[in-house]
């Protein structure tokens, strides 16, 4: 694949290379984000949790690469797994001490391009600090678990790393484009 600028809008500039298509929350906290209270909800990078109401929900960000047919590249998603409160309690102690350890959980995020995946199972295995976990689909059914099992190819990969380029474009100045 050949590198693209691209908008990050976690560190806010511009970059050239092969961006991570992600999303910055689960999408049932990105829904409730701004009309929720804060002590409802405990956001972080790698992890977010609903408090209340109760059952609490746990989520972890984590990797999922899928390859490119005839490349050693991949096409890399960054998306969020909800994990029950036990495994999310496990996932923080081995996080803690590096320990290896891979977790069932639902993904909890609709993958960019890939229709009907929102809770479908997968598993995380976990790596070694800093790095996220590795995301693996295991139902079958699904055009998600299909692109990582078989691979994509490259245009298609730089087709769908171009939209979501385009998705999270530098936002216009506010005064560009209005008359004064």
């Amino acid at each position: 694949m050949k590198p693209i600028h691209f908008y990050c809008p976690d560190c806010d500039h511009t970059h050239v290379g092969l961006p991570v298509i992600s999303r910055p929350y689960p999408d049932v906290i990105a829904t409730k984000i701004n009309r929720v209270s804060t002590d409802r909800l405990r956001l972080g990078n790698d992890a977010c949790r609903i408090m209340y109401p109760k059952p609490r929900r746990s989520f972890v960000r984590a990797n999922l690469d899928i390859p490119i047919t005839d490349e050693d590249d991949s096409l890399p998603y960054g998306l969020w797994v909800e994990l029950s409160e036990r495994d999310f309690d496990q996932y923080r102690r081995c996080e803690k001490h590096n320990i290896p350890l891979i977790i069932d959980g639902w993904l909890a995020n609709e993958a960019p391009d890939f229709p009907g995946t929102l809770g479908i199972p997968v598993q995380i295995v976990t790596r070694a600090f800093p790095l996220r976990p590795l995301l693996q689909p295991v139902e079958h059914d699904n055009d998600l678990w299909r692109a990582f099992e078989y691979g994509i190819e490259d245009w298609e990969a730089q087709l769908r790393m171009e939209i979501a380029t385009l998705a999270s474009a530098e936002p216009e100045e506010q005064s560009r484009g209005h008359a004064a």
